[in-house]
């Protein structure tokens, strides 16, 4: 998947931040206290997906009740995790421990950095450490939307004083509020923080040093939030999918590029990431911090830091439209993929399939309408919804469905009023 294609589904483009080391990640002689949580939670992580994978194979094999039996131990091991999380936050700090990258991705995922309740943006935030939110989609010094509006039109203005605290979309929790977050939340809480990462950028603008603390390190934080809190909308938006969520999106969309691209060109951010290459201080980075700044020093110059008058403008007119394509493109894709619905009513058609994907076909039919199916005699529905699409391709025996279900998904959005061939 392109970087553009990949960002753009999330209505900011650019690709910087993804897969790297979060710059606030700290050798194991920072950890205060807690070492043998951390290790004891690196075990319980292992065993969990071990036997999350064995639940999944015995079901593949058909062995329903070892598979069920084999689960029951996963649920305690589940619920230890989730205690041993609740204990890091204030004791070991698993976000600081080196191997967090082998539990979420990222450092900032897994316990929120905030040691205290300094409200966002404040100095002891800037100078500590970050909050949490999939990631999804990075703020980009890279491809971005358009900016060249002053900054208080950019975003527009609004009251946060208790957004923070009632909108679950930027509750400061372990793990994100899905259950709770709604699209009328997208819109009032998104603006709320990119007003508020625009104070955070000019004060880092105005007190930025040429070091990696002085620097990388509030930058990461400063995204890393921004990263996170988009990251619930575009999640949401691929599996719980809506009209009102995706015109939510649409109208933040704007404002929310416009943030990046105010990144990608910010000329004092540059000059300091130009400084630290070129001053003492690069000397004493590691292999991996350099590779960050020369990645973030290119980054710039991609994002349009060297550009100015009409040719600025004009770029950064292209990436608003970029931005506005490639969610439209995500779109029909995702439209496309709803709109297929093939029932089935012989189970011969469906030899080979396991009993949880008759199980999930059946309750498709019934939210379909079809309200006696069963997962033995059916009807069946199939979709192209991977949880429904992955079984028939890896388990039918019946040669014409698995042909018939694949030129579906790999013909989606290529025709009709879904057709992405103009995009």
């Amino acid at each position: 998947q392109s970087p553009m294609t990949r960002a753009g589904s999330h209505g900011l483009a650019g690709v910087t931040g993804i897969g790297r080391r979060s710059a606030h990640c700290e050798p194991p002689s920072m950890i205060i206290s807690g070492g043998h949580i951390c290790v004891v939670f690196l075990v319980l992580r292992v065993l969990l997906t071990l036997t999350s994978w064995a639940t999944y194979a015995l079901y593949a094999y058909h062995l329903p009740h070892t598979a069920e039996l084999l689960a029951s131990v996963a649920v305690p091991l589940l619920h230890s995790n989730v205690m041993l999380l609740k204990a890091s936050s204030t004791g070991a700090r698993l976000a600081r421990f080196p191997s967090c990258r082998l539990l979420c991705g990222r450092c900032s995922a897994v316990v929120p950095h905030r040691p205290s309740a300094a409200p966002l943006g404040s100095s002891a935030q800037l100078e500590g450490v970050a909050a949490p939110v999939p990631a999804f989609a990075p703020i980009s010094r890279g491809m971005a939307g358009s900016a060249t509006v002053p900054k208080a039109a950019a975003v527009q203005e609004v009251d946060t004083a208790d957004v923070f605290t009632t909108n679950p979309l930027l509750a400061d929790v372990v793990f994100p509020l899905y259950d709770q977050v709604k699209p009328e939340h997208v819109v009032p809480g998104m603006r709320a923080l990119l007003a508020q990462l625009n104070k955070d950028i000019d004060a880092l603008e105005a007190s930025v040093t040429p070091s990696w603390q002085g620097l990388v390190e509030p930058l990461e934080r400063l995204t890393d939030r921004h990263q996170r809190t988009w990251g619930i909308v575009s999640h949401l938006k691929g599996v719980q999918d809506s009209d009102a969520l995706r015109a939510a999106v649409e109208e933040v969309q704007p404002e929310n590029v416009a943030l990046g691209l105010r990144l990608a060109q910010s000329q004092p951010l540059y000059a300091a990431f130009k400084a630290l290459k070129d001053g003492p201080v690069w000397e004493t980075l590691n292999e991996a911090q350099r590779r960050v700044v020369d990645i973030e020093l290119r980054d710039f110059v991609l994002g349009g830091v060297g550009l100015e008058g009409e040719a600025k403008e004009r770029f950064n007119a292209i990436q608003q439209q970029l931005a506005q394509l490639s969610t439209k493109f995500s779109n029909n894709v995702l439209d496309a993929t709803k709109a297929f619905k093939k029932l089935v009513t012989d189970a011969a058609e469906l030899e080979g399939l396991p009993a949880t994907a008759l199980g999930l076909a059946a309750q498709q039919a019934r939210a379909a309408g079809h309200d006696k199916s069963t997962a033995e005699a059916g009807p069946w529905l199939l979709t192209l919804d991977f949880p429904s699409y992955y079984p028939v391709m890896t388990h039918a025996k019946n040669r014409a469905l698995r042909e018939e279900m694949y030129r579906a998904y790999i013909t989606r959005a290529s025709a009709g009023d879904l057709d992405n061939t103009p995009i």
